[in-house]
């Protein structure tokens, strides 16, 4: 059995991995695996046993693939952002194993703290609310929030108070101000500065 890795994937994302036996001098050696589990490094326990591998014709390439999510829409599945996790390449089911490797994967993070935050102002689950107005009713100032998923975004609490900030998935927070020429209710600036933010993402 040999021990390699495999490389990594981006959390909430589609692993594809291939391996190949080979001898010293770099000539592929016929083997014949047909499943492999993935399994967690930590404590040894299998969180996907017998995933099929990808047969070729020449025995010398296998290819597989380790969603880590749930479903395509969501990520709820068993794996955690900046985890590695373990490949194991085996003949036979749980029944009959014959393990020929046992390679590494890692999952890294999300998407990064700085894209969210552009994918936030280009209207990606933020919410907008604290609104106050002026006496022709334009929209002095109000509060932008970024979130990173939907569902969290879509949980925060409309106008909770600056003290109560941030809640969960709460990236960053900006208050922005703008000045009308209240006649004509034609805005006249726009300035939108970062109150709270988070770089643990």
């Amino acid at each position: 059995m040999q021990s390699a890795s495999y490389g990594s994937v981006e959390f909430g994302q589609i692993f594809y991995f291939s391996v190949s036996n080979r001898n010293t001098d770099g000539t592929a050696i016929a083997f014949t695996p047909a499943y492999f589990d993935v399994i967690n490094n930590v404590d040894g326990s299998v969180i996907l046993a017998d995933q099929v591998l990808v047969q070729p014709t020449d025995l010398s390439v296998w290819r597989g693939q380790v969603d880590t999510r749930d479903t395509a829409t969501d990520q709820t599945g068993p794996f955690e952002p900046n985890r590695t996790y373990g490949i194991v390449i085996k003949a036979n089911t749980d029944d009959e194993p014959t393990t020929f490797l046992h390679g590494n994967f890692t999952i890294t993070g999300a998407y990064s703290v700085r894209l969210q935050r552009i994918l936030g102002l280009e209207g990606e689950n933020i919410l907008i609310d604290s609104f106050v107005y002026d006496t022709g009713n334009n929209a002095t100032g109000f509060r932008v929030r970024i979130f990173d998923t939907p569902e969290n975004a879509s949980a925060a609490t409309s106008g909770i108070s600056e003290a109560s900030v941030p809640e969960a998935g709460e990236i960053y927070t900006y208050t922005v101000t703008q000045t009308f020429q209240i006649g004509r209710q034609l805005r006249q600036s726009h300035l939108s500065i970062v109150r709270h933010h988070r770089e643990d993402l």
